[in-house]
């Protein structure tokens, strides 16, 4: 397994990438030849997502039950960032939010938005690990809001299971601004069923009560593409 997965270890220093815009691409293009070539890029990136209980206000925020998500990106075709989100609410005892993301049987109270300027995302055989430091602003990603906190991410993923190959295409076509892109991507990723997600964020760790619930998992791979703008 080690020889197909090299240990990787990489600075995250790039602004929280939320999506990838008409706008973004276009403004890419203009600046390309008409046939951008080919490019071949490495990365690896992982993902977490929780459920924390806090009936005792332990972690002292609003409401008893938080839901969230991160999202670790390094390299490949469009860079790197680190962004996520958290959402607090109010729970009747035995209630929890509805799984599809609307509140269900608990009131909405907050939600607050995760991103990183910098961090460092490890990827060895069938471990990974982020560190580093976690804004935490009530704006939306990249916009303007205010900073309520920023705390220290210390997020381990373990894989006990082999680590699978994948395979994935991508393709985008704007025939109004004349630009074309393909992209084939693999590599080795793990399955969130047989991944075993530990460490903390901030006060809040993720295996530290029997209530806890977390999933993730993570990935490696190499990512080829082309980008072509038509002369207009």
């Amino acid at each position: 397994m080690s020889r197909h997965m090299r240990s990787r270890t990489a600075k995250v220093a790039l602004p929280a990438l939320a999506c990838l815009t008409v706008a973004a691409m276009a403004s890419t293009a203009s600046a390309a030849r008409p046939d951008g070539g080919r490019n071949t890029y490495s990365g690896a990136s992982a993902y977490v997502s929780w459920t924390e209980l806090d009936p005792k206000n332990l972690l002292g925020l609003p409401g008893n039950t938080h839901v969230g998500w991160l999202d670790v990106q390094d390299g490949g075709a469009w860079g790197g960032g680190v962004y996520g989100s958290i959402v607090d609410f109010q729970c009747e005892k035995g209630q929890i939010p509805d799984p599809h993301g609307g509140p269900g049987a608990c009131t909405f109270m907050q939600e607050r938005n995760l991103q990183s300027e910098d961090g460092t995302l490890t990827v060895s055989d069938s471990t990974a690990a982020f560190k580093g430091t976690i804004i935490v602003t009530n704006g939306g990603h990249g916009g303007d809001g205010d900073v309520l906190a920023r705390v220290p991410a210390n997020v381990t993923w373990k894989s006990t299971a082999r680590l699978t190959r994948f395979r994935s295409t991508n393709s985008y076509d704007d025939r109004g601004w004349g630009i074309s892109y393909r992209s084939r991507m693999s590599g080795l990723r793990s399955d969130e069923t047989s991944t075993v997600v530990g460490g903390a964020l901030g006060r809040m760790g993720f295996t530290d009560d029997a209530d806890d619930v977390s999933g993730g998992a993570f990935r490696t791979f190499t990512e080829t593409s082309r980008e072509r703008t038509r002369q207009r």
